[in-house]
């Protein structure tokens, strides 16, 4: 068993940009076969990167992640549910990129189906996926 530490005076501030390209890169973490092995994919280093950009506003996450495809955004929220739940730095409530995700595909008419919402609910414990606080 491994027991994670987060530090509050480790660099926490949100980075300022978020690229199409590095959500590419993320999304193609959320194929099964590598949400099954994040520890050994990501560094601590990594997963704390992954933290400040999951901080960004849901304005940046809706306005770079528009031009992906509904399974890129799909994968992207796959990822980041997971990585969510392993993670304890990247536990971030409502703050959630996941809630932004799903308020893009509703924006394009899209809604996650049945399957999908039990997919979120059973790979995470954060209430406030995919939907926000109510």
């Amino acid at each position: 068993m491994t027991i994670e530490t987060w530090s509050p005076n480790e660099n926490t501030e949100p980075s300022e940009t978020l690229n199409v390209e590095q959500l590419k890169s993320l999304s193609k973490l959320g194929h099964e076969e590598k949400l099954n092995n994040l520890t050994t994919l990501l560094s601590h280093d990594e997963r704390n990167a992954l933290r400040n950009t999951m901080l960004l506003s849901f304005d940046q996450w809706k306005q770079s992640a528009a031009s992906l495809s509904e399974s890129e955004i799909w994968n992207l929220m796959r990822f980041l549910t997971v990585a969510e739940n392993q993670f304890s730095e990247c536990k971030v409530g409502s703050q959630s990129p996941v809630i932004a995700l799903n308020q893009l595909l509703k924006s394009q008419g899209i809604k996650l189906g049945k399957e999908r919402l039990q997919w979120i609910k059973q790979h995470s414990d954060n209430k406030f996926i995919p939907n926000g606080p109510l």
